[in-house]
């Protein structure tokens, strides 16, 4: 049977809604009740919280949702590889704007934890094993966020072309 906690995260990460019944304006209250509860989840339940995004979330409550993961997640958690992996295979579905956005809110260390060398890895290893065509379309698509986001996250392109002209551009 399922827990109350886990019905309000599923509903949180599938409607960006703290409250079921509430359709106006998010308060304060309401926004830091959802983050609190995503904390817990991260802390206590990681891999519910994984579970939970891969199967309800939004596509907008993502890039929040692994950033408080990276950010309050177990260390023993987050160093085990399979679970690494798993975290990095959501973060291949994201784009430059997401990415942007988990790494900065990990650099603002809002959520605890820093943008420390493992989630640089992670979106590393995410940015450098896109294709060409990937890499063009986030490039000609998210110029401004793919920038940012390589000087956040230096990735090591093996292209040439387009990304090398980009970059010396900058």
């Amino acid at each position: 049977m399922k827990k109350e906690w886990q019905d309000r995260l599923n509903q949180l990460l599938e409607t960006g809604r703290y409250n079921k019944s509430d359709d106006g304006e998010i308060s304060d209250l309401e926004v830091r009740l959802a983050i609190e509860l995503i904390k817990h989840s991260a802390d206590i339940y990681p891999d519910y919280l994984l579970q939970s995004i891969v199967i309800v979330a939004s596509f907008d409550m993502i890039p929040l949702s692994l950033s408080i993961l990276l950010a309050k997640g177990p260390d023993k958690y987050l160093s085990n590889p399979i679970k690494k992996n798993n975290i990095s295979h959501m973060m291949s579905h994201l784009n430059p704007e997401q990415l942007l956005e988990i790494a900065e809110n990990l650099q603002s260390k809002v959520f605890g934890r820093g943008l420390g060398s493992r989630p640089q890895k992670m979106i590393r290893k995410v940015m450098e094993n896109w294709s060409d065509m990937v890499l063009e379309e986030y490039v000609l698509k998210f110029n401004k966020e793919f920038i940012i986001l390589s000087k956040i996250i230096h990735p090591k392109f093996k292209k040439d072309g387009l990304i090398k002209i980009l970059m010396e551009e900058e």
